[in-house]
């Protein structure tokens, strides 16, 4: 009976050796620890900046092509200036009412939301400002439409102003025009010779041509000097060489 139960324990303790060395030396079989994988961290999108603000750069300032090649305004006519706003991204804006129109001498020409009026004989320049930036215009003249240059004058014995006219301006083919002669007596503005009562009617005093004589018979009273006026439908034309004369 001790055998026995000796026997009994003896296997048992084998049995733990046995199972002992099973865990030491490892079992293939046994499942294998998961492995790790090492997260892929994405930087943050930065973005992009801002667009730079845009800003005025300069001023245009724009007349039709017939005006700028001349420079050159007839009395009682207009032009029209427009005005552009140039920006810092290559963009432009009409901004003709919105700017601050002056005229450098308001005698000669006004101007008022860029269209300028021709008033009186002489020079003159436009300014436009917007947003505090300005420019001005070349200068101009005003002139009367009609130009002509007297190139010879003078009274005869028997009291006959002539002369010859050379139209340097506008031509005025088909419309009236005449010479008019103010006599002076004493420095005194003593009477007026062919007159617009007197006009010239005659196809011989229509100006058609580049040059044209002219003949005045003042009264018979006696001047002693005159001054000659170029008139074309009751307008006075400019008139180099109609200064006053002696007789």
């Amino acid at each position: 009976m001790l055998s026995r139960n000796i026997a009994v324990v003896f296997n048992y303790v084998v049995l733990v050796l046995v199972a002992f060395g099973s865990v030491a030396c490892g079992d293939d079989s046994s499942p294998t620890a998961p492995s790790t994988t090492t997260p892929v961290v994405t930087p943050p999108v930065t973005p992009p900046p801002p667009p730079a603000a845009v800003t005025m750069t300069g001023l245009s300032l724009k007349a039709p092509r017939s005006f700028v090649d001349s420079l050159v305004l007839e009395i009682g006519k207009t032009v029209q200036f427009n005005l552009d706003a140039e920006y810092s991204d290559n963009s432009t804006k009409r901004v003709t009412d919105e700017a601050t129109w002056t005229s450098s001498n308001d005698h000669v020409a006004t101007v008022e939301k860029g269209l300028v009026t021709a008033r009186n004989l002489g020079g003159v320049n436009i300014r436009a400002e917007y947003e505090g930036l300005e420019i001005r215009s070349s200068g101009f003249r005003v002139e009367r439409g009609y130009h002509f240059t007297i190139i010879n004058v003078s009274p005869n014995i028997i009291g006959s102003i002539e002369g010859t006219l050379e139209n340097t301006g506008k031509d005025v083919i088909d419309e009236d025009w005449y010479v008019q002669a103010i006599l002076y007596v004493d420095g005194r503005d003593a009477h007026v010779a062919a007159s617009e009562d007197n006009m010239y009617s005659d196809d011989r005093y229509m100006f058609n041509e580049s040059r044209r004589d002219f003949y005045i018979i003042p009264d018979t009273r006696t001047y002693d000097s005159f001054e000659l006026r170029i008139v074309i439908d009751s307008e006075v034309a400019e008139c180099v060489g109609c200064q006053r004369r002696r007789r």
